[in-house]
């Protein structure tokens, strides 16, 4: 003998959701200005860090240097902070980052980390 099923009656939807049916209205919020960052202090003297022997070490220092660097930077901006270090390898380096999503290049050519 099987038991009887059990019905269950459910509303409609709308009449849940939104019994009395009004329409829904989005209104403008202000958000009054936008707060302006305090200008960057002028650069200090860079203190540089030694080129390390390493390929794993070099990228880290690279990696290092772009984060230190304030704004977007070219590869010779990045090889300032370097000591020994070529703008030639430097960029390599740079593409290296972008390549594995550690930086990204901008459209003028300059890197961000």
């Amino acid at each position: 003998m099987n038991p009887a099923p059990i019905r269950c009656i459910v509303p409609p939807r709308t009449a849940v959701q939104n019994p009395d049916g009004q329409q829904a209205t989005q209104e403008e919020l202000d958000l009054g200005e936008p707060e302006k960052k305090p200008a960057q202090p002028a650069a200090t003297k860079i203190k540089k860090q030694a080129w390390p022997a390493s390929l794993p070490e070099r990228v880290s220092a690279v990696r290092t240097a772009l984060t230190d660097h304030a704004a977007p930077a070219t590869p010779a901006e990045v090889a300032k902070y370097i000591k020994h270090a070529r703008k030639a390898t430097v960029e390599e380096l740079l593409n290296t980052l972008v390549a594995v999503g550690q930086a990204r290049q901008t459209d003028d050519g300059r890197y961000v980390a």
